[in-house]
């Protein structure tokens, strides 16, 4: 059921919105959402190849990185959303909420087309001077780029739909609507690559899948919260709140494709396309580790909005649990791609791309593991209203890191990106740990396990990368996954949870599998 909501209102009540079922179903959501366009990226990325060819390929990555850059247009006004939407319902205050979405909405509109008329005006210097693109290719990565302008004020505003979606934890639209994206992201440029072979008609499948994916998202927001359906003009107001709330998330919403793509930007400068495509398919690999943490952020974030005012403790567990769900997740498939390196680079991309790759795979496949269970802190911290934190961070982090990977990539080419990228990771996941205790007095106890997941799940990663041969790399990977499942039954998963589990499995021998466990012991 949709939870109540007063005639003014909403989300409804914060106990509707953060039951431990609902939260616990939309982390599932959350995580077939992702699952599916990862997978199909993964199965796709090899026959693009194919058929556009390591440089055509190479700018379609590019295009996916640009794209994919878009969101920050919306200087945190999507982030921010969510946040005051979910504080709003757990102090039941939901009178001025419709004003304060269609005020999102009109600001986002603005500064999407303000970003996709940048877009424009830039895209022959991208394609022209900035990337090293064969002259005859660059007419048509100009007017590919210049395609992709149209996308962003609709990748803009789809953000703060998004945004509302989450923030009401309706997973399972919100979750639902990844598929189409990733059809036509991924899937799209292949279909149409028969009928109209190049960049310019793939790059038109990715906008049109955009447009298609936010009328998708308006249409859920308007059948879903009845009190959204009739315009509201812009409230100075909103617009100030915005601009407190959103300030720092700004900083960071700006600083992330900096520091998330940086190295692509990069290298896409620095060296030739073809080379660019052999680290876009192996940094793709490795960043969907972080899709363990992409699952579980956006349901974490409004649950600890919603409940840090009137029940911090329970906010506190949730963010413990939160943290110990992502490691234990996160630990195998980081092992596998790390172990295994060199095996799954040469069955996935074949010989031309993935020769002398796989030390880039391990290091980057550590960083990630890293990199997904910071995004736990991250989510803490901006759901409690200390977005501060982060923000001030990556204000640090960027000069940084770009000093460090221009150095880098030009002394060691694509091994240095990836060894400059774990080092910035590595140091904002320290900072994201250390800072928890600042959102709120109790986020003090799990600091310590985030710093151990974290950092203690990199080493066995980072020792399995220097195990060396298969046979010795096979025996190591085996032991720290059953060491793993024995010491996180016994340490990790606690007495309650540990109790529903066993509750959930009598019950479910008791009636065939046909029943429902209707009550959890514990806290949720």
């Amino acid at each position: 059921r949709r939870p109540p909501r007063p005639p003014n209102g909403v989300l409804g009540s914060p106990e509707a919105l953060t039951r431990g079922r609902l939260l616990a179903g939309n982390v599932v959501l959350s995580a077939l959402g992702w699952a599916v366009p990862a997978s199909l990226g993964l199965v796709c990325i090899p026959l693009l190849v194919r058929a556009l060819g390591p440089e055509r390929f190479g700018l379609l990555a590019f295009a996916w990185t640009l794209v994919g850059s878009f969101s920050p247009f919306d200087l945190g006004v999507g982030r921010a959303l969510t946040q005051a939407l979910a504080a709003r319902a757990g102090r039941a205050e939901e009178d001025d909420s419709p004003a304060l979405v269609w005020s999102a909405a009109w600001l986002l509109l603005a500064l999407g087309a303000l970003g996709g008329a940048a877009v424009w005006v830039a895209a022959p210097a991208i394609a022209g001077r900035w990337l090293n693109v064969s002259p005859g290719l660059v007419p048509e990565a100009v007017r590919a780029f210049r395609l992709l302008a149209v996308a962003v004020p609709l990748t803009v505003v789809t953000s703060g739909l998004r945004g509302v979606l989450e923030a009401g934890q309706a997973f399972r639209a919100a979750s639902a609507l990844r598929v189409p994206l990733a059809l036509f992201t991924f899937v799209g440029p292949l279909a149409v690559h028969p009928l109209h072979p190049g960049l310019v008609p793939a790059v038109a499948v990715v906008v049109a899948g955009r447009l298609v994916v936010c009328a998708l998202h308006a249409g859920q927001v308007l059948g879903r919260y009845p009190a959204l359906r009739r315009p509201r003009a812009v409230r100075a107001g909103a617009l100030r709140e915005f601009a407190g709330a959103a300030g720092w998330m700004t900083v960071s919403t700006l600083s992330n494709p900096i520091l998330v793509t940086g190295d692509r930007f990069v290298l896409g400068g620095a060296l030739p396309v073809a080379a660019f495509a052999q680290y876009a398919a192996v940094t793709e690999a490795a960043s969907k580790l972080g899709l363990v943490g992409s699952v579980l952020q956006p349901v974490l974030l409004p649950a600890v909005a919603a409940l840090r005012a009137g029940d911090p403790a329970r906010a506190t567990r949730l963010v413990d649990r939160a943290l110990r769900a992502t490691a234990l997740a996160a630990l195998p498939p980081a092992l596998v791609l790390v172990a295994f390196a060199p095996e799954v680079l040469a069955a996935w991309l074949g010989p031309a791309l993935s020769r002398g790759a796989a030390p880039l795979l391990q290091l980057l496949a550590v960083a990630y593991f890293v990199n997904t269970c910071a995004q736990i802190p991250f989510a803490a911290l901006q759901g409690a209203g200390r977005a501060d934190l982060p923000a001030k961070f990556h204000a640090v982090e960027v000069p940084l890191y770009l000093g460090l990977l221009w150095a880098a990539v030009g002394q060691f080419g694509l091994l240095g990106a990836g060894a400059a990228c774990a080092l910035r990771l590595a140091g904002d996941a320290a900072a994201l740990c250390v800072a928890l205790p600042r959102a709120w007095p109790g986020a003090a106890a799990v600091r310590t396990r985030a710093l151990a997941l974290t950092f203690g799940g990199g080493a066995l990663l980072g020792a399995c990368a220097l195990a060396g041969p298969l046979a010795v790399r096979t025996g190591f990977a085996v032991t720290v996954l059953v060491g793993g499942a024995v010491a996180g039954a016994r340490w990790l998963v606690t007495p309650d949870e540990r109790a529903l589990a066993l509750a959930w499995a009598r019950q479910r021998r008791g009636d065939g599998g046909a029943g429902r466990l209707t009550a959890a012991p514990g806290p949720p």
